[in-house]
């Protein structure tokens, strides 16, 4: 595979503009780390002279995108048992070509990609306030102490990226605290100047019979609405896909995530 350079940076982003919900984090990371990023590198392949697969590998995170799935799936699987990471995302067609031949290491889940046009407005009776860097550990806690994340995060890296966000104004955190405790998060895992990813919401256990989560969920997408980016949400779970439609939102895209099954045990 070819390694990306600054030369044909261009080139790879015009090739993912015009399908966006199938490669959000692949774009939007690219725009915002660049390719001298240590946390960031980018391979693609060729075919007939032009692009048919681009494959990045962000922290322990791999991202694979392909218009017409028209790769060689043997030249993908070698790149991504090389660089070893813990997810691979993707859109769904994507995903189930690969997880067959890599369904020894890795676990599957499906879900949709939402753009949020419609969300209600919820008066919070707790507060709720924008994490700040020496939040990142127990945001990382919190998250991985839940088994939606813990299947596909490492504590210590996710705390390296949700911190490298905060400080690099690359995403952000919305929290609810008891007393010191951070028992609630929502957050944009990437955002551009274009648009923005909801990503990692989750309420403590201890507070599940709440609404803590749809008062965060309320509070930053109202909130980034006032900025006028494009905001979309990944979303795996059922009943919560049917509340996103019922307020009026529409499914862009399927996706698909492999999980490494050694931290699902």
């Amino acid at each position: 595979m070819i390694r990306l350079d600054n030369e044909n940076l261009e080139r790879i982003l015009a090739f993912m503009e015009d399908d966006l919900p199938n490669c959000l984090y692949l774009y939007g990371d690219i725009v915002c780390y660049g390719l001298d990023d240590p946390n960031v590198a980018v391979w693609y392949e060729e075919k007939d002279g032009n692009i048919c697969v681009v494959i990045m590998k962000y922290f322990s995170a791999a991202h694979v995108y392909s218009k017409k799935n028209d790769f060689e799936i043997g030249a993908v699987i070698s790149k991504l048992l090389e660089i070893n990471v813990t997810r691979i995302s993707s859109k769904r067609s994507t995903v189930e070509m690969l997880f067959p031949e890599l369904d020894d290491k890795y676990g599957v889940e499906y879900g949709a990609v939402f753009r949020l046009t419609s969300y209600r407005h919820l008066k919070s009776p707790v507060k709720i306030e924008k994490a700040e860097e020496k939040d990142a550990r127990a945001i990382a806690e919190l998250l991985t102490s839940n088994i939606v994340y813990s299947h596909s995060y490492k504590k210590e890296e996710l705390e390296q990226e949700i911190r490298d966000r905060i400080v690099r104004k690359t995403g952000r955190s919305y929290i609810i605290k008891d007393g010191e405790r951070i028992i609630g998060h929502d957050g944009v895992s990437i955002e551009t100047d274009k648009f923005a990813v909801e990503g990692l919401a989750v309420v403590h256990d201890d507070f599940r019979n709440t609404l803590y989560g749809a008062f965060l969920e309320s509070y930053m997408v109202n909130d980034l609405g006032k900025e006028g980016k494009a905001l979309y949400c990944m979303i795996v779970e059922g009943r919560r896909m049917d509340n996103f439609e019922r307020m009026g939102n529409k499914i862009e895209a399927r996706y698909g995530k492999l999980f490494l099954k050694e931290l699902s045990l």
